[in-house]
């Protein structure tokens, strides 16, 4: 099905020359014999003796030769696969196929699935993306099942979480790395205040309709990844440094999230520090330049995490209106100490209840993440709760709604914590957890929740 004739004329990295059809034709059948997209070692190394443009034509060549030939046989459509994971896939090649994807997916279904199955092969960034982008839009049932079985195989080969799915799917939006988009027709270009989001033109007034729709879209997503961030700082998660980077330094307008933030580094030999991203590389708490970690681990910081005299040295970057940070990452912290780790919740003795004053104590947790939980009978209120979706935990500020509308307090009683997923009849039935089986930045965070409201006025 392959004419050789029609392929481009490929050079060795080495010297510039030629390389021999006969090389050419050896390595393209080897790697169609396969029918799982991998290469051999031998087979491999003879890819990448070639050259990166030869590469790159080799893969566009072979790719719109198969559209055109339309091969049948799960082997040849494995060994494409081989063959487009073996020389990169670049982005071009990855739009390509996507872009057949979407074109084929109601009349040329078949074809479709085969295609989702080479995006799998390709070890890409925008490879990924795509498959993701399927998986969440597709309307074709068969197509979107497809890119969610390779999703769920491919993390399953990499030791992916959903948490780290979720990353590839931060949006780009169209923005480039400079932080600009062009939209409307004809287009305008615009650039992104990471300050106050807002979008602004550069080469005069465009579609303001089309401007408005991206704005709202930033937004929404800023939001939205601002409270996964939040939600990594509680559960401690991490991530190697190459994964830091490509999901988000190198992202267009995530970058901008992270110089917002304080992070912890920890070096291969366990050694850790704080730094914040900045557009020329990142500073410390004393505000020093440094360059951004290149090996180990990197999480969000908190304060339980840093020791006072750094902790303090970025609170005052933070009074110096260094850099507005997007979430408060220097709270007080509490440790969960030995004797509450069989506790299923810290409750105030009845005695002890406390009255505030009901719109401030609503007003400080929904600034906070809090929702309103379910009511009693009678309509009043019994239960705040802010969900963790991806730790599968639920924080839980038990309460009571007292007074009429008018006068209306809210008496403090204690906190717990339950699944996220956990499905009961009514609220009273929440299935609480012990504190043993809570992060520990999350029972700081949720302390110092309650702290807060115990602080309120108390209610006339």
């Amino acid at each position: 099905w392959l004419p050789w004739t029609d392929l481009p004329v490929l050079q060795w990295a080495e010297d510039n020359t030629a390389v021999p059809e006969a090389v050419l034709r050896w390595l393209v059948v080897e790697a169609s014999r396969g029918h799982e997209a991998h290469l051999s070692s031998e087979v491999r190394a003879g890819f990448d003796l070639l050259d990166p443009a030869s590469r790159a034509a080799l893969a566009v060549g072979v790719l719109e030769l198969w559209l055109g030939s339309e091969p049948s046989g799960s082997a040849k459509l494995a060994g494409l696969g081989s063959f487009s994971a073996a020389i990169g896939g670049s982005e071009r090649i990855v739009s390509r196929i996507d872009s057949v994807i979407w074109r084929d997916a109601k009349t040329r279904t078949p074809r479709a699935r085969a295609l989702v199955r080479l995006l799998a092969a390709i070890d890409q960034p925008a490879a990924l993306r795509a498959l993701l982008n399927l998986r969440a839009t597709m309307r074709t049932a068969s197509v979107r099942k497809e890119a969610a079985e390779a999703l769920e195989e491919l993390a399953q080969a990499r030791g992916w979480t959903a948490a780290d799915l979720d990353d590839w799917m931060l949006p780009h939006l169209g923005f480039d790395a400079e932080a600009t988009t062009r939209v409307g027709e004809p287009p305008r270009a615009m650039r992104l205040d990471p300050n106050s989001l807002n979008l602004e033109w550069l080469d005069g007034p465009g579609d303001e309709a089309e401007r408005k729709h991206l704005q709202k879209q930033l937004r929404a997503a800023w939001k939205s990844q601002t409270r996964r961030f939040e939600e990594a700082m509680v559960g401690g998660r991490s991530w190697t440094v190459m994964d830091w980077r490509e999901r988000f330094i190198e992202h267009p307008w995530a970058t901008w999230l992270c110089r917002r933030l304080i992070w912890r580094h920890e070096g291969d030999a366990g050694a850790a520090a704080s730094f914040r991203p900045t557009q020329d590389g990142a500073i410390d708490a004393d505000g020093t330049s440094i360059e951004l970690p290149s090996a180990g681990r990197v999480q969000l910081a908190h304060r339980l995490l840093l020791e006072d005299r750094v902790a303090d040295a970025w609170s005052r970057q933070i009074a110096n209106r260094s850099f507005a940070p997007l979430f408060d990452q220097l709270r007080p912290a509490h440790r969960l100490g030995t004797q509450l780790e069989g506790v299923r919740m810290v409750e105030l003795p009845s005695a002890e209840w406390i009255d505030v004053n009901f719109a401030k104590a609503q007003r400080v947790l929904r600034q906070r993440g809090y929702t309103r939980g379910r009511s009693y009978d009678d309509g009043r209120l019994f239960r705040f709760v802010k969900r963790f979706a991806e730790l599968d935990l639920a924080a839980h500020l038990e309460v009571c709604e007292l007074g009429e509308a008018s006068t209306r307090s809210l008496e403090i009683r204690g906190f717990c914590f339950s699944r996220a997923s956990a499905r009961v009849s009514t609220e009273f039935d929440v299935p609480r957890l012990r504190f043993a089986k809570i992060p520990a930045l999350l029972y700081s965070e949720t302390r110092q929740d309650f702290d807060d409201l115990l602080a309120l006025p108390r209610a006339r």
